[in-house]
């Protein structure tokens, strides 16, 4: 699993804290990324908008006004 980098208690000079600054906004700006895809699939998804768009046709055929 990947870490965040090691704080130290203290920094010598400024070049070691931007340093640490930077690999804290690497390590957090990739873990923070949204992940698109891992929770349902692509086909999963489409069965179910598929699905939906029956039961929207179907809900319309019985409530549309009678001519």
């Amino acid at each position: 699993m990947v870490r965040p980098p090691q704080r130290r208690n203290e920094f010598v000079n400024t070049e070691d804290a931007v340093r640490y600054l930077k690999q804290l906004d690497d390590f957090y700006s990739n873990a923070a990324r949204p992940r698109f895809g891992k929770r349902t699939s692509l086909l999963q998804y489409l069965k179910d908008w598929a699905e939906d768009q029956a039961d929207m046709d179907d809900y319309q055929s019985k409530f549309q006004p009678q001519r």
